[in-house]
């Protein structure tokens, strides 16, 4: 088996830090304006959208049917009865009558807890939004939040008008049993005024079954009622909106940490230009044939990752001096800052250690060699 050359082997790690370091400040580029974003407007939404919840409640058509009596007339009649109604089929009416208006009764109390149970469901659904939607009050990304709200309102509109369809069909239905009622006791007014006999009086049908249906709870073509105002929406995730470069930077995007960010920007910046500055300065060299693009690959790495450290460090530090808070820097600034760093790491390390070299001998009262100018003021003194 062949194996592979040394320079191509390590020219392969090269290629392979440059795609790393490339990766890390696409994610950091694309992740900037959706942290740097000002969020004074969220607490606007929040009462915006509860002050327009507020306004909606569960709408009910008139159920006024309710305060009237539909046997009113049947009572009088059987009150009064005219002469010569036997007294089986006076008895068979009230009979039927008592019936009827148990049911009745029992109808309005369905009606009632039907209402109400509507009307909660809706008050937690409200509840539930708002709550929901202020527990991000404080998240990054004025265009999700703006997308959530509308998500929001549109939830809440779908199941509200589907409570409220649910209550209605209570109200017609019942409406439908009332009218049906009034009919029938009407008829049973006629029957007893013309003296029919106790055949003519004819039993009242199970009218009420589809009112106590529909003002009930009961599950409708497979479909939970209390499966209504569940699970709203959640708010879409920070990022999400920025097409291909969403799947690089979502990873940075969901910590909605600023720092991070920064980090994982300095740390791809200082990894470019220690790597381009180490690129061009020794192919400008003359080298032999099928030598690596650089000679030595980790100092490469060292230099770019601590020029990131080192400007992160003395732009936060140099912040923390002048003020209590903690400002964030221009990301982008600081970005370049530190891929400049990269760039010229070798002379500015160089440079620092002369200067630390200097100021250790001047510790140490050899002035000759770190302060030649007053070497020579001595000197000529001594003259």
């Amino acid at each position: 088996m062949m194996s592979i050359p040394s320079h191509v082997r390590q020219n392969t790690y090269l290629f392979a830090a440059l795609l790393f370091a490339g990766y890390l400040s696409t994610a950091a580029i694309a992740s900037i304006p959706a942290l740097t974003e000002d969020n004074q407007s969220a607490a606007t939404d929040v009462a915006q959208l509860r002050t327009e919840l507020q306004g909606r409640e569960l709408r009910i058509e008139p159920a006024s049917f309710f305060d009237s009596n539909p046997f009113s007339a049947l009572d009088a009649v059987l009150d009064k009865p005219p002469a010569g109604i036997p007294e089986q089929v006076r008895d068979q009416v009230e009979k039927l009558r008592d019936e009827e208006r148990e049911a009745r009764e029992e109808l309005r109390w369905r009606y009632g807890n039907h209402i109400a149970f509507w009307t909660d469901q809706v008050n937690r659904g409200r509840s539930l939004a708002i709550a929901q939607f202020a527990e991000n009050l404080d998240r990054r990304g004025n265009v999700e939040r703006r997308q959530h709200y509308s998500a929001m309102l549109s939830w809440f509109n779908r199941n509200e008008t589907e409570s409220s369809r649910e209550a209605n069909e209570c109200v017609r239905a019942s409406a439908l049993a009332h009218r049906n009622a009034l009919s029938w006791a009407d008829l049973q007014s006629r029957q007893i005024a013309r003296r029919l006999t106790a055949n003519g009086v004819a039993l009242p049908k199970s009218r009420w079954d589809v009112a106590f249906k529909e003002c009930g709870k009961e599950s409708k073509d497979g479909k939970d009622q209390y499966q209504l105002f569940a699970n709203p929406p959640a708010r879409p995730e920070l990022g999400a909106r920025l097409g291909p470069f969403s799947g690089i930077a979502l990873w940075l995007l969901k910590t909605e940490t600023l720092s991070l960010v920064l980090i994982a920007g300095l740390f791809g910046f200082g990894l470019l230009g220690a790597a381009a500055s180490t690129i061009i300065r020794e192919r400008g060299t003359h080298r032999a044939p099928a030598t690596p693009l650089v000679s030595d690959l980790p100092p490469l790495i060292v230099r770019g990752i601590t020029a990131a450290i080192v400007v992160f460090l003395a732009v936060k530090g140099g912040l923390a001096i002048f003020g209590t808070g903690s400002p964030d820097p221009n990301p982008y600034v600081l970005m370049l800052t530190c891929l400049v760093a990269a760039v010229f790491s070798e002379p500015v390390w160089a440079g620092a250690q002369n200067y630390l070299e200097r100021l250790v001998k001047n510790w140490g009262g050899d002035t000759s060699t770190s302060h030649p100018a007053a070497g020579h003021h001595l000197k000529s003194s001594g003259n």
